[in-house]
């Protein structure tokens, strides 16, 4: 299953019945105005390959469950209020080849909105400008 929402002005959070659509293999939220946390319930979308929440104005942590997801190939966190760090266990998925967040230190401070140890492109939160990580 693929949903698709992306560039859509849907202004609400993340309804808890998303996470019951265990075929999903693509969500891509990308440009949307929704508002809230990425639920650990995202765990259960256990067949998700790309993973797209970029400018999604979401906020909170990112789940540590997100990294029992071993099929995602791609996953856009960056744009979005998250703060904290990606979690470690995605490091390990070797499917995972574009993994995106604000790791780069934003403009005015010193620090990154969000670590993260294995992303391929980090972004700057403040500009939205990204660089890949050699």
């Amino acid at each position: 299953m693929d949903l698709r929402l992306h560039e859509t002005s849907i202004n609400s959070t993340i309804p808890e019945e998303l996470w019951q659509l265990t075929q999903l293999w693509r969500l891509d939220l990308f440009n949307t105005q929704l508002s809230g946390t990425l639920s650990p319930s995202v765990a259960k979308l256990t067949d998700l390959v790309y993973l797209l929440l970029r400018n999604a104005d979401l906020t909170g942590t990112i789940p540590v469950s997100i990294a029992n997801l071993t099929e995602l190939v791609e996953v856009w966190f960056d744009g979005n209020e998250f703060v904290g760090a990606v979690p470690e266990g995605m490091c390990e998925h070797p499917a995972l080849d574009d993994l995106t967040a604000d790791c780069l230190a934003s403009s005015g401070t010193s620090e990154p909105r969000v670590n993260c140890s294995c992303c391929q492109y980090c972004c700057d939160h403040s500009t939205g400008l990204c660089d890949k990580e050699v």
